[in-house]
This record gives structure tokens, C-alpha cells and sequence, in this order.
């Protein structure tokens, strides 16, 4: 038969034995809770940036129903003022057409005048030319006066040596002589007449000549006035074309106008509906988010007791030789330096501890929380190692943390949607963007020389959703981690839009008082074959 002692030693063993593997199930049903804490949170970022959007949406489309219902206001006056103008257009036409009618008379009658002006200016050339004759013919007949007296006077010579025969003779040519001086003085006053017609014809003539200037000037101005209201009233004409056309398409507008406020209406409906039920949802995802604090505060009590549990059960059995055991807190999705995978930590920064722990035989616990709550946890005490942590950190500077040598170095950069994406642009082309970045993060800083708006976000998941629903300009995450997120969750919509912000060196962050343990995990990092068992993990 086995002794007692060696009964109570295998049953001692098992007890051991079955309290690793407890509290393994409880590590990995804790770990997968976290798992579906992240998608969680994501749901519920969506859901959340989805009600905003849907609001935001619905003011808008509110603020869109009152401008259309002012257009449709403006509108009708407007109907109204065109059909004002247009009686009024129509109204204006009457007038220049009689004043056309005007015009037309005046030229005709102008044309009239200038025929008749042609009769007497003929008439006036006939007189001057009859004038000109009868000069001539007055000529003549001073001439003829002339030879008369001549003659007279040589009968009345001729007469007196005639005698007493002489003297019937002497008669006749002093009558002859008397004649001829009464034609002279005839045409004496016949000559001063015909001066006078010649200088009323002459100034007659040259005043007929002015006013067939002024005539033709008069009639080219009419025919000008009869042109440009021709013109004008072809502009009336047109407007008033154009003005009933105008009036039927603002009629046809606020028909469309009030077919649009009709389904505005119904638009505005259905985002009262989706507002409604997004709500309700999200209520649901808090109530869940709750759970999952709840959950988490019970997880962490849970590993707390099973820590405490376990050392007092192994000094109480008398087992010796157990390794200590590190609480080692990561973020839950900083993929692929730490994430979860089938709801045990796994990662390269994972890795990289689990093989120092091992060199140095220590025992691993990992506490996968959101980054903020590793660092609750890690000052609170409950939590030895943060891991995976970009350094210099000044949110841990500030809760007095140390940080081990480096073991690897992030490159911060900033994700933007692919459709913004112009290339990788330096750091500087978002120096008035707002940035979205993990809280507690070292990447709250990798800017600062640039100084953008940044926007503090529990986890990179939220943050891309923010800037899928454009609420930010990019996300400042690590490259890997970047495409990692935007490949398992996004299907590689969210790509790198600028180059390196700066080299961030990759450690592991402990209590100021814990120089001891840093010292060792510093040694373990000089060892060279540790550091080429880790190069070789980060180049895979």
C-alpha cells in the first residue's frame, strides 16, 4: 500500500495541477470576454458616429425643408412680380408703336415736302432763268432806245434844214426822241426790278438749299429714332419672350419645389425612425459596454484572488520551486505587436516576453485591458510589467514608471482614408488637421512639432471609425498596426497618408521600484543570442 505521505503528495500534485488548469480556463475565457470587448467597442463606435450622423443628417435635412419652403415663398412672389413686369412690358409696347406710326408719318410727310420743295425749287430756277432772258431782252431794247434817240436826233437835224418842209417831220422825231427816252428810263427801272428778283431768287434759292440740308438731316434723324425703336421694341419683345418663358420655369420650379418638400418630409420621417431605433441600439451597446466594464472589473478581481489563491495553496501543499509569476497588461488590439487571438494575448512584443520570461524562469500572467485601464491597473499596482510601450511616454513619466532598454521602435504615422489619399505626405501637410490618437498613448506627441488639433480616443478602432464618418482627418497609429486594423476590420480602406512623424523606441514600462526586475530583463536583452532570437521574430 502508498503511504499517506505519498497519497497526499500525488493528490497535492493534481490539486496543483487542476489549479493551472483552472486558471488557465479562466485566463482564456477572460481573454476571449476582452475579444468581444474590442468588436464591442467597435459596434458601438459605429453605432454611436451613426446616431450622431443620422442627427446631423436630420438637421440638415430640417434646415433644407425651411430653405425650401422660403424658396417656394419666393417663388410665388416671384410668379408674381414676373407677371407684373410682363403686363407692364406689354403695357410699354402700346406707346412705342405710336410713336413708330409717328415717326413713319413724319417721314412720309418729309418725303411729301421734299417732293414738293423739287416743284418749287424748278419753279425758282424757270423764274431766274426767265429773269435772265428779260435782262437780255432789256438789253436789248436800252440798245434799241439807244439807236432810237440816235435816230431821233438826226430827223430832228434833218428836219430843221429842211425848213417849213421840216416840220411835220421835227414832229414825229421829237415823239420818236420822247419814246426812246421812255424805254430808257423803262428799262433803267426794268433792270433795277430784275436786280432785285436775281438777289431774292439767289437768296431764296440758297435757303431752299439749307433746308433741304436740314430736311435730309431731320429725315436721317427720324429714320435713326425709327431704327433704335424698332430695335427697342424687338428688345421688349424679346424680354417679354423671355419673361414668360422665365415665369413658366419658376412655376415648374416651385412645383418641384413642393414635390421636394413633399419628400423632404418623408425623408425627414425615416431619419425620425432611424434615430429612434439607433438609439435604442445604442442604449443596447452601453448596456453591453456596461456588462463588459462589469465583466472586466470582475476579471480583474477573479486573477487578483486566483493570484492570491494560488501562492497560499502552493505554500500551503509545501510546493516548492514554483517560478513567480509576472501580471504582464497590453493593449487589447495593438496588432501585430499584441492582440488577442482565440482569446489568448499573442503578438510580436507577446513573444518577445514569453522568451525573456522563460530565460529568466519567470511565470506570465497577461491582463489584455484597454490601453487606459493597463495603465489604471499598472498604478494601482495591480499590473508589474506594461507591455508593448513607446517610449519616451510622458503620460508614464508622470505616474513615475521605468522603462527597460529597447527592444524594437515603432513608426508612428498618420492613417487617412483611401480616397483622400495623395501619397505619403510629410508630417507637416497636417499641421492644421484634427488628429485622432489613442489615450494615454505615446502617439498623442509624435506631432507636436506640428502642433495639429488632436482628439484623445479610447482605442485605434474608434479612432478610424471617427474618421470614417469624417469627424477627424487621420488617425496617428503605428504603421503595422494601421494596416493591420484597417485589413481585419476595414478591408484595407485606411492607408498610411504621411511618412514616419518620428522613431519611437519600443520597451517594457515597470514601477520605479521595480529596478530589480528591469535590470534583469535588461541583461537578458544584452544576452546575444536573445537579441538575435528577437531580430529574427521582428523580421518575420
Amino acid at each position: 500500500m502508498e503511504s499517506s505521505d505519498s497519497i497526499d503528495q500525488s493528490e497535492h500534485t493534481a490539486l496543483a495541477g487542476a489549479l493551472d488548469r483552472l486558471t488557465g480556463a479562466i485566463f482564456a475565457y477572460s481573454s476571449r470576454i476582452w475579444d468581444l470587448a474590442s468588436v464591442s467597442n467597435l459596434n458601438k463606435a459605429f453605432a454611436r458616429e451613426m446616431v450622431g450622423s443620422n442627427e446631423a443628417n436630420s438637421r440638415a435635412s430640417d434646415a433644407l425643408d425651411r430653405e425650401l419652403a422660403q424658396i417656394g415663398e419666393t417663388s410665388t412672389a416671384l410668379v408674381s412680380q414676373i407677371d407684373e413686369a410682363v403686363d407692364e412690358i406689354h403695357g410699354a409696347t402700346k406707346p412705342f408703336d405710336d410713336v413708330r406710326e409717328t415717326i413713319n408719318a413724319f417721314i412720309a410727310t418729309l418725303a411729301e415736302m421734299g417732293q414738293h420743295f423739287a416743284l418749287v425749287q424748278a419753279a425758282f430756277e424757270r423764274v431766274n432763268d426767265v429773269a435772265n432772258r428779260i435782262r437780255e431782252s432789256v438789253a436789248a431794247i436800252e440798245d434799241i432806245s439807244s439807236l432810237t434817240n440816235l435816230l431821233a436826233l438826226n430827223a430832228a437835224i434833218q428836219a430843221a434844214r429842211a425848213g417849213e418842209h421840216g416840220k411835220g417831220f421835227k414832229v414825229v422825231a421829237g415823239e420818236v426822241k420822247t419814246l426812246a427816252e421812255r424805254s430808257g428810263a423803262l428799262t433803267v427801272d426794268i433792270a433795277e426790278l430784275l436786280a432785285d428778283l436775281n438777289e431774292s431768287v439767289a437768296q431764296t434759292t440758297a435757303g431752299l438749299g439749307s433746308f433741304a440740308q436740314m430736311r435730309e438731316r431731320v429725315s436721317a434723324r427720324a429714320a435713326e429714332a425709327n431704327d433704335g425703336l424698332a430695335v427697342s421694341n424687338d428688345a421688349l419683345a424679346s424680354a417679354s419672350n423671355r419673361m414668360d418663358s422665365a415665369r413658366h420655369r419658376v412655376a415648374e420650379q416651385h412645383t418641384q419645389v413642393d414635390s421636394m418638400i413633399g419628400e423632404l418630409g418623408k425623408l425627414n420621417a425615416a431619419f425620425a425612425r432611424v434615430t429612434e431605433s439607433s438609439r435604442h441600439i445604442l442604449d443596447n451597446l452601453v448596456t453591453e459596454e456596461r456588462i463588459f466594464e462589469s465583466l472586466g472589473s470582475d476579471d480583474t478581481k477573479v486573477r487578483k484572488e486566483l493570484q492570491t489563491f494560488g501562492s497560499e495553496f502552493t505554500v500551503a501543499l509545501g510546493i516548492h520551486g514554483a517560478s513567480d509569476t509576472v501580471v504582464v497588461g497590453h493593449d487589447l488590439a495593438y496588432p501585430p505587436w499584441c492582440y488577442l487571438k482565440d482569446g489568448a494575448s499573442a503578438g510580436i512584443s507577446v513573444r518577445i516576453i514569453t522568451m525573456i520570461a522563460e530565460h529568466l524562469g519567470l511565470g506570465l500572467s497577461f491582463q489584455p485591458r484597454q490601453f487606459q485601464d493597463v495603465l489604471d491597473d499598472f498604478t494601482a499596482g495591480r499590473t508589474r510589467i506594461i507591455l508593448n510601450v513607446g517610449w519616451p511616454n510622458p503620460a508614464l513619466e508622470r505616474v513615475g514608471a521605468i522603462a527597460t532598454k529597447a527592444y524594437a521602435g515603432f513608426e508612428p504615422v498618420v492613417f487617412v482614408r483611401k480616397t483622400d489619399h495623395g501619397g505619403e505626405l510629410d508630417p507637416s501637410e497636417f499641421a492644421r488637421a484634427r488628429i485622432a490618437f489613442q489615450q494615454g498613448s505615446y502617439t498623442e506627441y509624435c506631432l507636436d512639432a506640428h502642433n495639429p488639433e488632436m482628439v484623445a480616443v479610447e482605442n485605434d478602432i474608434q479612432g478610424i471609425a471617427k474618421l470614417i464618418w469624417n469627424q477627424v482627418d487621420g488617425v496617428a497609429t503605428e504603421r503595422l498596426v494601421g494596416r493591420y486594423i484597417s485589413e481585419r476590420f476595414f478591408h484595407g480602406d485606411i492607408v498610411p497618408g504621411s511618412g514616419a512623424c518620428q522613431w519611437v523606441d519600443v520597451v517594457m514600462a515597470l514601477r520605479s521600484d521595480d529596478t530589480s526586475l528591469r535590470d534583469r530583463i535588461d541583461s537578458t536583452l544584452d544576452d546575444p543570442d536573445i537579441r538575435a532570437r528577437i531580430n529574427s521574430i521582428l523580421s518575420q
